[in-house]
């Protein structure tokens, strides 16, 4: 959020490539916004004494298509801005006036050619810097690695054993009758030479606690992300605090930088829509 307090105006960005929502509600008493948690923005709306009526056109799109066309969400008067759109406030006396423009880009990226293999080699450098901080903060302490055999996770947990500081990494894996995620997460495992703990969930066992986990996710983050991984992170969270161990790493969020989620495969096809990729 940037205030700009000699022309009245607050800018509020969305990050482009990160998972992070920015929600906005408009009305003729405040304009609120609330960055990721609908849970803030209830309280705000209800202080306005404002209620939220829920949008069934939005909900009939989660279940058909899996994520929210457009600016909308699940609650009428409640928005959001698209990845690489910004929210322009413009305040006066005793008014407010708003618009919302695109301020980043895909289209506009220009990569030379035969650069992309240092472009990586510096964001893995970087990856490699961050686990480095981290890892010293922990003071050796055993941290958890939960791996699923996919690349982001698997990539994160080699990444680690590459830094300096991370050297106590146990491999965590859950698995719910996916016999090649199992397979995988042992060959990575293996490859790593890092020990792992294998945890294996019968779906009809974990359905009987969906509804229950559901509503303790709901009431965190107080709204339904396309493509959330919050469900069995959650899971993965107890199982992390039940083998005792105080710290974790983990690639969640990895894929939007590659525009892996059905978020960003969406937004990708509006610019091809438009013309502009």
């Amino acid at each position: 959020m940037l205030i700009d307090k000699k022309r009245r105006i607050i800018r509020v960005l969305g990050d482009p490539l990160g998972p992070r929502i920015v929600f906005y509600s408009i009305n003729p008493k405040a304009f609120v916004i609330s960055t990721d948690d609908m849970k803030l923005l209830k309280f705000a709306m209800q202080a306005l004494d404002e209620q939220l009526e829920q949008n069934v056109l939005a909900l009939y799109e989660i279940m058909n298509l899996g994520y929210i066309v457009s600016r909308r969400t699940i609650f009428k008067n409640v928005s959001r801005p698209l990845p690489g759109e910004s929210i322009a406030i413009r305040i006066s006396k005793n008014a407010f006036e708003y618009d919302v423009s695109r301020y980043w880009n895909i289209a506009l990226i220009d990569i030379p050619r035969g650069s992309k293999g240092v472009i990586v080699q510096l964001a893995l450098k970087h990856v490699i810097d961050q686990l480095n901080s981290y890892c010293k903060e922990t003071l050796r302490l055993e941290i958890a690695a939960p791996i699923s055999g996919g690349i982001d996770s698997s990539l994160l947990l080699l990444l680690a054993l590459k830094s300096q500081e991370c050297k106590h990494i146990h491999a965590l894996h859950m698995n719910i009758e996916n016999h090649m995620e199992l397979l995988l997460s042992k060959l990575i495992s293996t490859k790593a030479k890092v020990p792992i703990s294998i945890r294996t969930l019968l779906l009809s066992r974990l359905k009987k606690k969906y509804i229950e986990l559901l509503s303790a996710i709901l009431s965190i983050i107080g709204y339904p992300r396309e493509g959330d991984a919050s469900l069995p992170y959650l899971v993965l969270a107890q199982h992390v605090r039940d083998k005792g161990i105080k710290f974790s790493i983990g690639g969640e969020g990895g894929d939007s930088i590659f525009w892996g989620f059905d978020y960003y495969k969406f937004f990708a096809t509006q610019l091809i829509l438009e013309k502009e990729f």
